[in-house]
């Protein structure tokens, strides 16, 4: 599902403090808060060891008080998730609550800027959407939308590129 993905990064907007997040294991040091004048990383992953493994994939920071990642759970430290919710952090990787309820196994992410939603590229089917899919996932919670791209696998911003929601 993560083709061969072994960490996912998420910049502060001052670009002196990263989150760094691995998909493909679990445990508190799933999720990192790194600093770069420091050269300092700390673990700031949730862990219950043996009984459940926390997993975090694509974290963006939209300001330096919180964190959003892609976070999901599995009884095995070593078998990641299939699919993954939209959460809420603080910086430290406390006072979590959920953005979304809808969960998503994700190939590749890309943050808008302003954090107010993601582009997804969709790993596998689901219920409602296909494989290979691109959607947007609003962190309001409002519906995800399909966009009509197939086989997008590297996302980037590009200028004048714009995603609203139709009324």
């Amino acid at each position: 599902m993560w083709d061969g993905v072994s960490g996912t990064f998420g910049w502060h907007l001052d670009s002196q403090v990263f989150y760094l997040g691995h998909p493909a294991y679990g445990g508190s040091e799933a999720l990192s808060r790194c600093t770069v004048v420091e050269a300092r990383c700390l673990w700031i992953g949730q862990d219950v060891p043996a009984r459940t493994a926390y997993f975090y994939a694509y974290p963006h920071a939209p300001n330096q008080d919180e964190v959003y990642v892609f976070m999901a759970t599995s009884p095995d430290r070593g078998e990641p998730p299939e699919a993954f919710r939209l959460y809420r952090m603080d910086s430290n990787g406390g006072n979590i609550s959920a953005l979304r309820t809808d969960e998503h196994p994700t190939r590749a992410a890309l943050w808008a800027d302003d954090g107010r939603g993601v582009l997804i590229v969709t790993a596998s089917a689901s219920d409602e959407i296909p494989a290979d899919k691109l959607v947007w996932l609003p962190v309001d919670g409002s519906p995800a939308i399909r966009l009509p791209v197939i086989g997008s696998k590297m996302l980037r911003w590009g200028a004048g590129v714009t995603v609203t929601q139709a009324s």
